[in-house]
């Protein structure tokens, strides 16, 4: 590690810079959510499930995105759009292939694998990035919704 590095870690963490530490802190607590909202997200788009599975799924999902709306940064503000979008959507969804690692995992689920897929792989990941980039640009102007909504709005 350069010494550069070093004093920049340093003052990131000094109270002159805490605003920035708790952006990294707000950051951190979303990308701790992120991959089961990915995986969540998945099961309930692309699995013929019953819906009582999905129900259960949605409420899990409306409880993490409920936990990250109420984070704010010390100033009162919330992260951008771009922010949101990238935490939610690029880092773990990001490239078909992404989604397609996710689907192999969930079909190792107990049970999982015997449900049928609804649709094409291209097809769910075209309204993953839908949903999650409405959803993340309301995060953002603190008017995010049930994620039911979404579902709605992107069919």
């Amino acid at each position: 590690m350069r010494i550069g590095e070093i004093i920049v870690d340093w003052l990131n963490e000094t109270v002159l810079f805490e605003m920035a530490y708790q952006r990294k802190k707000v950051i951190e607590i979303i990308s701790n959510h992120q991959q089961q909202i990915a995986i969540h997200l998945v099961k309930c788009l692309y699995y013929d499930v019953p819906s009582g599975m999905v129900d259960h799924w949605i409420a899990e999902i409306n409880a993490w995105l409920g936990k990250i709306n109420s984070l704010k940064l010390k100033n009162g503000k919330k992260l951008s759009g771009d922010v949101y979008y990238a935490l939610l959507f690029r880092e773990p969804l990001g490239e078909l292939s992404d989604l397609e690692g996710i689907v192999d995992s969930i079909d190792t689920f107990e049970g999982m694998g015997s449900y049928n897929k609804v649709g094409s792989i291209h097809i769910v990941h075209e309204r993953c990035e839908k949903i999650l980039h409405s959803l993340s640009y309301d995060l953002a102007n603190g008017k995010a919704r049930n994620i039911q909504h979404y579902f709605e709005a992107y069919p």
